[in-house]
């Protein structure tokens, strides 16, 4: 490789270090837009939130399908903020506004203007799946911060530590002229930060392959690996991960167990592939991340990789997004995926894109017409996916009301506070509970948005396992009382009748938009007396 990275814009004119002001304020106005959203918004826990939620009420060192980083956050903020829907999701927003602000920094030090770092910040925010995370807490919020930690600390450990940018890309300097690779804090730091990415969840693993392939292939950090700080790395990762690791040593490698079952293709051939799973992955990227934005993304970081043998940033990019976007590709070829595990990879791909648009704005003179094409598609698809009532009362079609993108965030506050009204009236002796088996959603939203934040109990019955087996059944006692919840009435001889005496009718509890008067989704309640005890566990699978 030459002197300077290729990715770096050419014959630019020497810019002031850091980001710079449009920087700074495009990341203040996401948050405070967020905030808004979070603080008057209309959408209620997601599933998952809710769920990390009751795992934070219960600290541990695992959990039944991953590791315990979002609880303890959502921990932390609830602590200072209470069991709020800004209490969980206050970790959102800051991790979201950080992210933001290492990816622009991480541009600015492969050699972009500030300019690119603003694109970069606006490439990941406008898109549907962009939005989605800076507001809902799940595990990629704590991933999100920790890949783009790793990504700085890869190029730090490369000799790139100072600002290159600042100098103006003209001015780049040569392999490790800012700064010997090798330095012992940035090892520590890169063992620290892998190792509480394996405390988010598995596919932080990917990461960490990532970067021994990437310290590998690069001269500058190569060398490094006759001395003793790749291998100190690599045991402050395994020290820092390994009270997860032992969790699940303790509880039959449930996690293992969990990701392996996601994953089920009978026929070990070609036809074995469900190719519908492959086509649902496809069109949920371009979903999610836009058409015009992902496909222009796609070329540059195909860019990234075809100059990855001898450009240091360039690898950097395409060892930070292609694995993972491969890997979440081959669990859709086994049919299971969700557009949103590719988040992680997002990050390398904004900055992909945001230096090859801004290198060719340099080159011109004027904007390219892609980056307006991107971002006013992203931002007018992320808006559409807020406006479903807007849609249905200018008499858009409403008999689909899950088509919704967001139509997981709504209603629960008037389930949890229908349930705690009938366990009220319920109760006698003793108090009654809330139970069902649906899933996991089910009773962790009815215990966030209950006043008394209780527990629901889920008996083993007729469901796959989940994070509620680890915990207290929390069942009535003999003869006790409880309001069963479904989303569809119950069959006669459905074997969660055997657990009561008596069963009422159902109540049916409808989710009404209350802008348009549309029916969203319909929960079925059951008043239950007389409890007779579980019988032997009948858990399906993991």
């Amino acid at each position: 490789m030459g002197p300077r990275a290729e990715i770096n814009t050419p014959h630019r004119p020497a810019e002031p270090p850091g980001l710079g002001p449009a920087t700074w304020w495009t990341v203040a106005a996401l948050a405070a837009v967020r905030l808004a959203i979070v603080l008057f918004g209309p959408y209620n826990l997601s599933p998952d939130e809710a769920y990390f939620w009751e795992w934070s009420r219960h600290p541990a060192f695992g959990y039944y399908d991953q590791g315990p980083m979002v609880a303890w956050a959502i921990r932390a903020f609830t602590l200072l903020l209470g069991d709020t829907e800004p209490g969980v999701r206050a970790g959102a927003l800051a991790m979201g506004s950080a992210t933001l602000l290492l990816l622009a920094s991480l541009v600015r030090r492969l050699g972009g203007s500030r300019r690119a770092g603003c694109l970069a910040v606006l490439a990941v925010s406008l898109t549907p799946l962009g939005q989605l995370n800076a507001i809902v807490m799940t595990y990629y919020l704590p991933q999100l911060v920790l890949w783009a930690l790793v990504m700085h600390t890869l190029w730090e450990l490369r000799g790139g530590a100072g600002d290159t940018a600042a100098r103006g890309a003209a001015t780049a300097p040569a392999h490790g002229a800012d700064r010997p690779a090798g330095a012992p804090r940035a090892w520590l730091a890169l063992g620290l930060w892998l190792g509480l990415g394996g405390l988010t969840h598995h596919t932080f693993l990917w990461l960490g392959l990532v970067a021994a392939a990437w310290l590998i292939a690069t001269p500058a950090t190569r060398r490094a690996f006759t001395g003793p700080w790749p291998y100190v790395a690599a045991l402050v990762a395994v020290a820092v991960v390994s009270p997860y690791l032992a969790w699940n040593a303790q509880h039959d490698w449930v996690g293992l167990r969990h990701a392996l079952g996601l994953v089920r293709v009978e026929t070990p051939t070609w036809r074995g592939i469900r190719w519908g799973g492959v086509a649902y992955y496809v069109e949920g990227q371009f979903a999610v991340l836009t058409p015009v934005y992902f496909a222009s993304a796609l070329v540059a970081i195909g860019s990234a990789a075809a100059r990855a043998r001898r450009d240091d940033g360039a690898r950097l990019l395409a060892l930070g997004t292609w694995p993972l976007f491969a890997y979440v590709a081959t669990l859709a070829f086994a049919g299971r995926s969700e557009a949103n595990w590719t988040s992680a990879a997002t990050l390398g791909l904004a900055a992909a894109w945001a230096l090859r648009v801004d290198a060719a704005w340099a080159r011109r003179g004027w904007m390219p017409l892609v980056v307006p094409a991107a971002l006013g598609t992203a931002l007018a698809l992320t808006l559409a996916a807020h406006g479903a009532p807007l849609f249905w009362s200018l008499g858009g079609d409403a008999s689909r009301p899950d088509r919704d993108p967001l139509h997981r965030l709504h209603g629960w506050r008037r389930l949890g506070e229908e349930v705690y009204a009938a366990r009220r009236a319920l109760a006698g002796p003793t108090p009654a509970v809330a139970a069902t088996v649906d899933d996991y959603a089910i009773p962790a939203e009815l215990s966030f948005y209950a006043p008394d934040h209780a527990p629901t109990w889920c008996p083993p019955i007729g469901r796959r396992h989940h994070q509620y087996d680890f915990w207290a059944p929390g069942a009535p006692p003999p003869g006790g009382s409880a309001v069963w919840v479904t989303r569809s009435p119950l069959a006669g001889d459905d074997p969660v009748r055997g657990l009561f005496r008596v069963w009422s009718a159902a109540r049916e509890v409808p989710i009404v938009e209350p802008w348009t008067g549309v029916v969203r989704r319909r929960f079925y309640l059951y008043e239950c007396r007389g409890f007779l005890g579980v019988p032997q566990d009948r858990l399906r699978e993991f």
